[in-house]
């Protein structure tokens, strides 16, 4: 059972008024990305080595940091209860994390743990007991306009004398397409009826990536020439994973873009790598 948030409209304007003025630092980790060991940390009994791992570098971070800003851990991706349960110590009354190694922190006052997911099947009743729980439908959050903006957002400078074009030319098209779709969908004339506006407006901006793609290795091209003349490995990784984070893109480096780095660091006035 859902309830409603007790809290009035004035003490949530108030709320969404200090996460401006104060700012928010967010970190984003996928927890199923990695083992226990890699997030947690790992002990050594015999040589006592501790080896720090991701969730709690970030914990231990956020916990040290003395000013106002809002600090949030957000772990995306599915629940599961082999690595939330470690959190039933942080999620409990106290807030404190216990490591491996005997160690315990303690949160700090605005740290916030934020749980991503898209189902709620393998989070046991000790997890869902200690969290508040939102629920967000995507078609009811994710506007075909925001999901648009958030890829107008994240146009390199190269690109943004062209950003109110852009803007333009895809909400004439856009008002169109949707409005077509909604038909088709209601007259249930779909061939996958399970496609929604979410679906159409990331396969939309992912097609305007294509088409701009030129732009995005250009500006990556300017900004990683120092990283070629060190490592042309990762010069080439780097401009083949320009697709803004969309999980279709490729993690193999590009062996034409690694040869174009070596070019590039052997050239006339090049700096030596170190």
């Amino acid at each position: 059972m859902y309830r409603k948030t007790k809290l009035s409209e004035e003490e949530l304007q108030e709320i969404r008024e200090n996460l401006r003025t104060k700012g928010v630092i967010k970190r984003r980790m996928n927890p199923k990305g990695m083992t226990l060991e890699e997030m947690f940390g790992t002990y050594d009994a015999l040589s006592h080595e501790w080896r720090e791992g991701l969730f709690s570098q970030e914990f231990r971070s956020f916990a040290n940091m003395a000013d106002d800003k809002k600090k949030w851990i957000l772990l995306d991706g599915p629940i599961d209860y082999s690595w939330v349960e470690n959190l039933n110590s942080i999620l409990d009354d106290n807030r404190k994390m216990g490591l491996p190694n005997g160690e315990q922190i303690k949160m700090s006052q605005g740290m916030c743990i934020l749980l991503e997911t898209d189902n709620m099947k393998n989070a046991t009743p000790a997890t869902v007991s200690r969290c508040g729980l939102i629920y967000l439908h995507r078609s009811e959050t994710s506007e075909p306009k925001a999901i648009f903006n958030q890829w107008l957002r994240n146009l390199p400078p190269n690109l943004q004398e062209y950003q109110s074009e852009l803007e333009h030319t895809a909400n004439f098209l856009m008002v169109e397409a949707i409005a077509v779709f909604k038909a088709e969908k209601k007259a249930s004339k779909l061939v996958f009826g399970a496609v929604d506006l979410h679906w159409l407006m990331q396969s939309f901006v992912r097609l305007l990536t294509t088409l701009v793609f030129d732009y995005f290795l250009e500006f990556e091209k300017s900004n990683a020439m120092n990283m070629a003349t060190q490592n042309p490995f990762e010069f080439g990784k780097s401009l083949h994973n320009l697709t803004l984070g969309n999980a279709w893109a490729e993690t193999k480096a590009d062996p034409n873009m690694t040869m174009l780095a070596a070019q590039t660091s052997d050239a006339p006035g090049s700096q030596p790598a170190s």
